[in-house]
């Protein structure tokens, strides 16, 4: 189905309109009381360089989308500067401004070096409040970070934001970035030089001047035809306004939508959800994923097409590690959806299974 929808959102694309997103940006402002007046404007990004970062923005995602300034706040609470990936929860649960399809963007001082990172489409929506990008504000144009202080990092993590993995995600094996005309990498380009480090995939040198791999600004350049599909495909299905239901059923079917948060443990976690006559014994299997289909600490969503006013179905997952998704090795949970609504989410915390009824069981659930 996930091919399927790609491909019609392909043809649909070159038709749509360009997509309009409005960025709030939430400067976080080192508070240093008694310095100088240099150091007093620690965060501070100039209206210029904010300007000329939306303009390298909008150059990259052209034709498909357009980023518009909705507003500009200045915050200085010392707990939101220098910080890494565990501390932006209350930041953007105190700041964050609009829906799925706002562009939230938090510019901070950022731990370890670290450049930025940013949510995948689907996790916004069961995950609004954490929702965004957040880059360190030495990348902003004219910003401290040399080599990449042109803007680039926050293109490559609103590509993030819009659905894109890195170009090396997989390495030479598997479905790689999920992007047909990316060539595989094996592993992160931080030089501009021509590379084939995966010959066998039959497409060629690696593109390192692709803005999901790990070029400097001075290399980084271009999204490839697929990836402006794929991220136009995403939009429709997690952060539109009027979102292109991924949606192949009959009338008389409902969209059966789960989405699992794994926690930081590789393959423990399965589910199978299976269906029966109401007070009869579940026998059918409607869905059924295995932990080795799941990514570690990512938002995995997985869809089917069921009859809830038929059927009773109940979904059990399984934790191989005994201690569920949350809260040991991480912030997982499970959450059950139909036709875009949620009727159910749980932790499963520190379980090793757990299960969960719906549609027309005549039981309590």
């Amino acid at each position: 189905m996930m091919k399927e929808y790609l491909a019609r959102s392909g043809a649909q694309r070159r038709k749509r309109q360009v997509v309009n997103v409005p960025i709030h940006w939430h400067m976080i402002k080192k508070k240093n009381k008694g310095k100088s007046a240099k150091d007093e404007k620690d965060g501070v990004i100039s209206e210029s360089a904010i300007n000329e970062g939306i303009e390298r923005l909008n150059a990259a995602f052209a034709p498909n989308f357009s980023f518009i300034i909705a507003s500009i706040e200045i915050n200085d609470n010392k707990r939101y500067w220098h910080i890494d990936k565990k501390g932006d929860d209350d930041m953007k649960k105190e700041l964050r401004k609009g829906d799925c399809s706002a562009l939230n963007i938090y510019s901070t001082r950022l731990k370890q070096q670290s450049l930025g990172w940013a949510t995948m489409p689907n996790y916004c929506f069961g995950n609004m409040a954490s929702d965004g990008v957040v880059i360190d504000y030495g990348t902003a144009p004219g910003g401290n970070t040399y080599g990449y202080n042109k803007g680039g990092t926050l293109i490559h993590e609103t590509g993030h934001w819009l659905g894109l993995y890195h170009t090396f995600q997989g390495g030479c094996d598997g479905n790689g970035d999920q992007v047909a005309d990316t060539p595989a990498v094996a592993h992160p380009n931080y030089y501009c030089q021509d590379i084939d480090s995966c010959p066998n995939d039959g497409l060629g040198v690696d593109q390192v001047e692709n803005f999901m791999d790990y070029g400097d600004d001075f290399c980084a350049s271009e999204f490839s035809e697929g990836q402006l599909t794929r991220m136009t495909a995403l939009w429709n299905m997690y952060r539109s306004d009027e979102r292109i239901e991924f949606n192949d059923c009959k009338k008389n079917e409902n969209l059966l939508m789960i989405q699992i948060k794994t926690d930081m443990k590789n393959r423990q976690t399965r589910f199978i959800v299976k269906r029966g006559w109401p007070k009869k014994k579940l026998r059918f299997t409607v869905m059924k994923e295995l932990g080795k289909n799941m990514k570690k600490n990512d938002v995995n969503t997985f869809y089917e097409c069921i009859q809830t006013d038929k059927f009773c179905y109940q979904m059990r997952i399984f934790d191989k590690g005994h201690d569920g998704i949350c809260c040991k090795n991480g912030k997982g949970f499970f959450s059950i959806w139909i036709d875009g609504s949620q009727i159910w989410k749980n932790n499963f915390e520190n379980l090793d299974k757990q299960k969960k009824r719906f549609g027309n069981c005549l039981v309590p659930k």
